[in-house]
């Protein structure tokens, strides 16, 4: 490689340096306000931003066949070998009860949503007696919760602020989507796996080729008057709404965790998100 190429090549790489700092910073600066409501110090995020880096480089930087060391993270994350070893030997922090849960409820809404039985006429949501062998909030556990209690089901929706009770026993669903207006574990859990996804498909779009990327779009504009925000708003939670309802319908057809679906091998995991997001343009 000639003197010309290699000076290219490292003034490409500071460029890449320079923009992921910056991109790193923007990221951040949301996520350590959230951090920082809750009490979260920088020496805990130090920790786990520590963890993060040894789990990556075991995971996907290992080099085949060999067995990934304490010396060989150290080398290229950068961090102290005491560090390291201490970091390896120590448990992570583990949301799967909360994620499970999730889950499970997120199931049993998306089976009210989408299975007839469970519908009007207008393929809205039905309110359903609380018992009963079909078309009750009963048998809608049973056909979705995978096991869960009904009990257990119908306190967590209410917790969630998700579904009514009414004294008559009939329960009533608050949102087609499954969106906790109270739970702020379920919340907080959201920050770590839509964000997550978020990331995982820039990733995978720096790095794939254009026939292979996926989809990845936003529409921004930074000079709006703020009297036709919440118009604007509104008009996007309608269209977004649609999309992911038709989307969700689709998809289910084929979701061997909640039906008979078509034969097939492998299982894959597949995420279509959509968020708004509004604040203050500052003054330039």
């Amino acid at each position: 490689m000639s003197g010309r190429a290699i000076s290219m090549s490292a003034e490409k790489n500071r460029a890449a340096e320079k923009a992921l700092a910056a991109a790193l910073q923007r990221l951040l600066t949301p996520i350590v306000r959230i951090l920082l409501r809750y009490g979260i110090s920088y020496k805990t995020f130090s920790d786990i931003a520590k963890r993060v880096f040894i789990a990556v480089v075991r995971e996907d930087f290992a080099l085949p066949g060999r067995k990934t060391t304490v010396s060989r993270v150290s080398v290229v994350t950068g961090l102290a070998r005491r560090d390291v070893s201490r970091l390896m030997s120590e448990d992570s922090p583990d949301d799967s009860p909360i994620r499970e849960r999730h889950n499970r409820i997120r199931r049993v809404t998306a089976g009210w949503s989408n299975d007839k039985t469970f519908q009007q006429k207008n393929g809205k949501p039905r309110t359903l007696p609380l018992e009963g062998n079909t078309g009750s909030f009963t048998a809608l556990v049973r056909t979705y919760g995978n096991d869960v209690p009904v009990r257990a089901a119908l306190d967590e929706l209410i917790r969630l602020g998700v579904v009514d009770h009414s004294r008559d026993d009939r329960v009533r669903l608050l949102a087609q989507a499954y969106i906790p207006a109270k739970g702020e574990l379920e919340k907080i859990e959201m920050l770590g796996s839509d964000v997550a996804d978020l990331a995982a498909a820039i990733d995978h779009n720096l790095q794939a080729p254009p026939e292979d990327a996926t989809f990845q779009r936003k529409v921004i504009y930074d000079d709006l008057p703020e009297r036709v925000i919440d118009q604007l708003r509104s008009a996007a939670n309608e269209k977004a709404q649609s999309v992911l309802e038709q989307m969700d319908r689709r998809m289910r057809r084929y979701d061997r965790s909640t039906r008979v679906a078509p034969n097939g091998s492998g299982r894959k995991r597949l995420v279509l998100g959509v968020y708004v997001h509004e604040e203050d343009t500052p003054d330039e």
